[in-house]
C-alpha cells in the first residue's frame, strides 16, 4: 500500500472557464489585441516565425514564441518544422488554418 494517493485526473472535460472550451467566433473576443493582429496579418501574409511576429506586433522574441505556441494550442493556426537551403537547421512558422 502506496503511503501517496492517486493524483490521476478521471476524464478530459474542458473546464468552463477556459479558452478552449469556446467557439472560435468567441475566442477572437477575449484574444489579446495583439494577437489579433497577427492573426489579421497572417491572413495576408500566409506565413510568420516568431522572429516576424516579434517585428510585427511584440516587442520580445521569447513573447512572441508564447503566444504563438500559445495560438497553437487553441487550434487558430497550425506550427510546423521548416527548413531550407538557406536555413539548413530550419526554423518554427506558423500559417493560418485557411492555407492548411
Amino acid at each position: 500500500m502506496s503511503a501517496t494517493p492517486n493524483r490521476a485526473q478521471t476524464g478530459s472535460s474542458r473546464k468552463a472557464h477556459s479558452l478552449r472550451s469556446l467557439r472560435a467566433g468567441a475566442i477572437w473576443d477575449v484574444l489579446p489585441l495583439r494577437d489579433r493582429a497577427l492573426l489579421q496579418w497572417l491572413l495576408a501574409g500566409d506565413i510568420v516565425t516568431a522572429q516576424l511576429a516579434s517585428l510585427l506586433v511584440y516587442s520580445q522574441l521569447r513573447t512572441a514564441q508564447r503566444r504563438l505556441q500559445r495560438l497553437v494550442e487553441l487550434g487558430l493556426v497550425h506550427g510546423f518544422w521548416t527548413g531550407s537551403a538557406q536555413r539548413p537547421r530550419g526554423r518554427y512558422a506558423v500559417v493560418s488554418l485557411e492555407l492548411v
